[in-house]
């Protein structure tokens, strides 16, 4: 996220999060560094037609963006960027069922040992059904 004088777009965004949350599909714990996300709702808040496409760039995206609105409600600012960042995507129908986290974490790169950057990790809920 670069730095930038015109807040207007990061506000508009986070008007938008806040009435994800308002509609039950976002809740955000700032004080746990966690927040939990409908599976539709985290592709709607996600650019590309192409599934591929979205996995690879613009879910990373997309929790960047909700871990910076975390941060924001939290009032804590850039400290809140630099610690760990759980997503949990689970299913839109109640019970809402974990599917699996984006667990977004701040790693150094070998190339450049003095820089941290992040890192998504993705842990998986779903287990292997049973034949009987």
């Amino acid at each position: 996220m670069a730095k930038t004088t015109d807040l207007q777009t990061w506000l508009d965004y986070f008007g938008m999060l806040r009435t994800y949350e308002q509609k039950g599909f976002l809740e955000v714990m700032p004080n746990k560094h966690e927040a939990y996300i409908t599976q539709p709702a985290l592709y709607a808040l996600s650019e590309g037609d192409d599934p591929q496409e979205q996995v690879a760039k613009a879910i990373p995206e997309t929790v960047l963006r909700i871990r910076a609105y975390a941060g924001w409600k939290s009032q804590e600012g850039e400290p809140y960027l630099k610690q760990n960042f759980a997503l949990h995507v689970v299913e839109p129908e109640h019970p809402h069922d974990l599917l699996y986290t984006l667990l977004l974490t701040k790693t150094r790169r070998w190339i450049r040992l003095w820089r941290k950057t992040d890192s998504i990790e993705v842990i998986s809920y779903q287990m292997k059904k049973k034949q009987v």
